[in-house]
């Protein structure tokens, strides 16, 4: 996996968290928010545009989805449960290893 597939992750799930589940896992929503201004930080550094990045959230996050019909995607609320579920500093060691990944942001092998 690489940088660009786990902000791609991170991103999504943290729609779901914040459309669907507000407030009901404020540690994760933390965790996410992180992810997302590191990574976001580091792709700009590396070559991308405000305006890709802001489209790239856009579009993983499904912002033109309306709310209802994201939150009754059963696969999106299972990543995100399993998100919750799951040791922070498991998430943040994976947003680690993305951040030190040099070069230019890549997708590598994505789900």
């Amino acid at each position: 996996m690489g940088p660009v597939c786990w902000a791609a992750i991170v991103e999504s799930i943290r729609q779901v968290g914040t459309r669907c589940h507000p407030g009901e896992n404020p540690a994760l929503a933390v965790e996410l928010d992180q992810a997302t201004a590191q990574l976001g930080a580091m792709f700009v550094a590396r070559g991308w545009t405000p305006q890709q990045l802001e489209g790239f959230r856009r579009q993983m996050g499904e912002a033109d989805t309306p709310t209802e019909k994201l939150c009754a995607n059963t696969e999106a609320t299972e990543m995100y449960r399993g998100f919750a579920s799951a040791d922070m500093a498991d998430l943040r060691a994976t947003t680690e290893t993305m951040l030190a990944r040099p070069g230019p942001p890549q997708w590598g092998a994505c789900l």
